[in-house]
């Protein structure tokens, strides 16, 4: 097992924006919400080109700690949908 000689703090993260930060996007939010529409709905898109990079790594992370682990991020996954779609600021 590694053990952690920092002396920093490890902050733990309470938003999704915090969490995109941890994955190295320094503006995950729009300062307003993009409309977009697609083929079958209308919506608006509150992450930045950056915040989606960061959202891509952190899904490709959370996948692959459930296959390590064996369990199944799906719902994890599904929520984290959600919350980007949505009003989040």
């Amino acid at each position: 097992m590694m053990s952690n000689n920092n002396s920093e703090k490890a902050v733990m993260p309470n938003t999704l924006e915090e969490l995109l930060n941890v994955m190295g996007s320094n503006k995950p939010l729009r300062n307003t919400p993009k409309k977009v529409s697609g083929e079958d709905c209308i919506g608006w898109d509150y992450l930045t080109q950056s915040g989606w990079k960061a959202y891509g790594k952190l899904t490709n992370l959370l996948y692959g700690v459930g296959k390590v682990c064996g369990i199944n991020v799906d719902e994890i996954i599904d929520k984290l949908d959600e919350i980007a779609d949505t009003e989040i600021y």
